[in-house]
């Protein structure tokens, strides 16, 4: 057995066991719908009894229809009560989790990609993600896939990854520009047909997806919550930067201890950061006037246990404050690393990272809704990008023993 194959083995069982726990404990084989997942299920449940273009064109949901496809078939094949479908996410979840396991191996070592897999993996709202009938896994288990067809050069796969990562979320697309940059920033080392290839992939990849805007006249199904959600269309909305921005920091905390000198290293990234987090007495974490229309006052998991922790508002405002600072440092150490890369042309795979993870944040402002849990579809690639420079830093230590 291989080095490879004994990491996976070892990882793959303990997350079976993860996911058995959680179900027992969550006692998902009774438990009542649980937030979202009621409209979600009702949705699958609907499409297990037929898949028509008039369903198509008006269900009842925001985000493109795959996943929904995807569980009314599984409903009709293995029956469409809310335990079987809930099985299915549990399926999605551990082939993501493996997928996730093999990018970081091949990228980094043995012990950082049972690290970040774990670390994943065990996240509040992956393991939500993982139990009930939610889209989101689906989306980052495609997301993952165009990624490591990337990675190996993989064209068409990459393609039909990508196009079927839209049909589960439509700011998806924020792979497509990211993708194209990677190979324009290899572009010294390898054929100039790749850039051709790439850009041929991603104008198909895009069809499906703009037919589907064709027949809703709109960038979500024609139904009642887009007349609520987007009666004036994409609108920038910098509280949601600002959100994301602090999530960088405190989602990934252990990830930013073991490499805030990394953070910290330029003077000028440091001052820059300071600058820039004024913005947020401007634009603060706070929900959408949607989420207040209807009751909900908190952005998320985090923004509700902070207020339920300290009861004060100015506190939590603070805390937030202190989040975006520190997350700064990441994001322009991110931009700096990839504006690097794309000036050499060397094309490395941290670039293809640093390049999705910036085009996420450019893309989500234009969402009508910010969200804690939309946070979950770049969490993999932050953790990717921050593992390998991890795994650098170790190196670089190593060496430097070895020189001393």
């Amino acid at each position: 057995m291989t080095a490879y194959q004994k990491s996976t083995v070892l990882f793959f069982a303990i997350a079976v066991l993860f996911e058995l726990s959680v179900g027992l404990v969550g006692e998902i084989k009774n438990r009542p719908v649980w937030g979202d997942e009621s409209h979600f299920y009702e949705t699958s449940a609907d499409f297990a009894e037929a898949i028509t273009l008039e369903k198509l064109t008006h269900y009842h949901e925001m985000s493109t229809p795959l996943p929904f496809v995807v569980y009314g078939v599984w409903g009709r094949l293995f029956g469409s009560d809310l335990f079987t479908m809930r099985l299915l996410s549990i399926l999605i979840a551990l082939l993501t989790y493996l997928l996730f396991h093999r990018i970081l191996y091949e990228l980094t070592s043995s012990k950082l990609a049972l690290l970040g897999a774990l670390f994943l993996m065990v996240h509040p709202y992956m393991v939500g993600l993982s139990i009930f009938v939610f889209t989101d896994m689906m989306a980052i288990l495609l997301m993952l896939v165009a990624v490591w067809a990337v990675l190996h050069n993989r064209i068409y796969l990459y393609a039909i990854a990508v196009c079927l990562a839209i049909l589960c979320r439509q700011y998806a697309v924020f792979i497509l520009p990211a993708v194209w940059f990677y190979y324009y920033g290899r572009a010294a080392g390898i054929e100039k047909r790749g850039i051709a290839g790439i850009s041929v992939a991603s104008l198909v990849s895009i069809v499906p997806f703009a037919l589907l805007v064709i027949l809703w006249g709109g960038l979500s199904p024609d139904n009642e919550w887009r007349q609520l959600y987007l009666s004036d269309g994409l609108t920038l909305t910098p509280n949601v930067l600002s959100l994301y921005v602090a999530l960088l920091f405190i989602y990934l905390f252990p990830y930013y201890w073991f490499s805030f000198r990394e953070f910290i290293a330029s003077r000028m990234i440091l001052v820059l950061s300071l600058f820039l987090s004024l913005g947020y007495f401007i634009y603060p974490v706070e929900p959408s006037q949607f989420s207040v229309a209807i009751g909900v006052h908190t952005v998320g998991l985090l923004h509700r246990g902070l207020q339920a922790l300290f009861g004060s508002d100015t506190i939590v405002q603070s805390l937030f404050y202190l989040f975006t600072l520190m997350g700064l440092p990441v994001l322009l150490t991110i931009g700096k690393s990839a504006i690097a890369d794309l000036c050499d042309r060397k094309g490395r795979a941290r670039l293809l990272f640093d390049l999705l993870i910036l085009a996420y944040f450019l893309v989500m402002p234009f969402s009508y809704l910010g969200w804690e849990k939309y946070f979950m579809l770049i969490l993999p690639i932050v953790i990717l990008r921050l593992s390998m420079m991890m795994g650098e830093s170790e190196e670089a230590r190593g060496c430097q023993k070895q020189d001393d």
